[in-house]
């Protein structure tokens, strides 16, 4: 995800939060902006590194891909799955 839209999409959640008073900002709104910028970028590097495992480990399933014995989807998203239930994540 490009930068610009993760820092509008932390800035849209920090001013909801804010507004329903679900949180209470003690410094400058564009430092709590920029820490969830932060956590966001963290979850996505996250799932990027799922994805790049998932991709290593689909490599022994290439041949049964390329004869149309297994879908690569669907065994992407299987692998994937597991990868994120071993390691406690959520997806």
């Amino acid at each position: 995800m490009v930068r610009g839209r993760i820092e509008l999409m932390a800035k849209a959640v920090v001013q909801r939060l804010l507004a329903a008073r679900a949180i209470a900002a003690t410094g400058v709104e564009a430092a709590l902006t920029a820490h969830v910028v932060e956590v966001i970028e963290q979850e996505l590097s996250v799932e990027d590194r799922l994805n790049q495992e998932a991709r290593e480990l689909m490599r022994q399933y290439e041949r049964q891909i390329e004869d149309g014995q297994v879908d690569y989807q669907r065994m992407f998203t299987m692998i994937k799955r597991q990868l994120a239930k071993d390691r406690g994540v959520i997806i």
